[in-house]
């Protein structure tokens, strides 16, 4: 095949990069934002793990280890995977360059949002839940859950094994626009939404400014990083919904509730 400008500026490749860019993004900003927490010493009242803890400073390996495992999946993995599944794209979504950056229509960008989350929420719960059945954890999931400790280092919400990325993570999330049919540009702000809400689940900060913990049936920061810190229950994304109708958080809330009488023990 001989690549002219205009193989590089057709549908495909356009689709490729604006797509990349889009998924990689949010998570390097809220990692670049969250490290430069941790270097000045700020907002340090809202860290989730006690300051002593230190994810990498102690494993330089696993620290090496995410490093490569973020470049891999921004220029390599999410490029080929975008790549090789743009048939299916070009079928489900509205591929139309001129109207990539349009603004669509709010009442109409409202509910292909809150449906794709609906959506991405109750596939990410169940898959989520089902790999920590002992085989698929110790085989697949556990090395997402090597981090005890997430503060500061948003990538580590990618940090996961292929088969994790594509069931638990890729479906999930492409499930709304596919079935929707939404257009690049929705499908963009989507996108961003998401990556935010997965950064600031990883990131180790409860912030009180983040909306995504900002109101039931939100799902907050606080509760993904019990997960990681106890690796039990919590499974949900977006909201709380399936957890609480399966019982799946009973643990974080009692430990909430134990940590609730302590503080106010330490107040008399």
């Amino acid at each position: 095949m001989i690549w002219t400008l205009k193989n590089l500026l057709s549908d495909r490749f356009f689709t490729v990069g604006l797509l990349t860019f889009t998924h990689s993004a949010p998570v390097l900003l809220h990692q670049l934002m969250t490290q430069c927490f941790k270097r000045f010493g700020l907002f340090e009242r809202y860290l989730i793990q006690e300051k002593s803890k230190t994810p990498f400073d102690q494993n330089k390996k696993l620290y090496k280890s995410v490093v490569v495992d973020t470049i891999m999946n921004h220029l390599v993995k999410i490029p080929l995977a975008v790549y090789i599944s743009f048939p299916l794209l070009q079928r489900c979504l509205k591929i139309d360059r001129s109207a990539a950056f349009t603004m669509p229509p709010m009442k109409l960008l409202a509910y292909q949002v809150l449906i794709s989350a609906l959506l991405e929420d109750a596939l990410f719960y169940w898959s989520h839940r089902a790999l920590h059945n002992p085989f698929l954890f110790k085989h697949i999931h556990s090395k997402h859950h090597k981090f005890h400790n997430l503060t500061a280092y948003p990538i580590a919400s990618e940090y996961t094994h292929p088969i994790e990325s594509i069931f638990g993570n890729i479906i999930p999330v492409l499930t709304g626009p596919l079935l929707l049919g939404m257009d690049l540009a929705s499908t963009q702000i989507w996108l961003w939404i998401r990556m935010l809400k997965t950064s600031d689940a990883h990131c180790g900060y409860d912030l009180p400014f983040s909306p995504f913990g900002a109101f039931w049936p939100l799902n907050s920061a606080r509760r993904h990083d019990y997960h990681h810190e106890k690796g039990v229950g919590s499974f949900g994304s977006f909201f709380v919904f399936w957890d609480q109708l399966c019982g799946t958080d009973a643990a974080y809330l009692k430990a909430q509730e134990k940590k609730k009488k302590k503080e106010e023990t330490k107040k008399y």
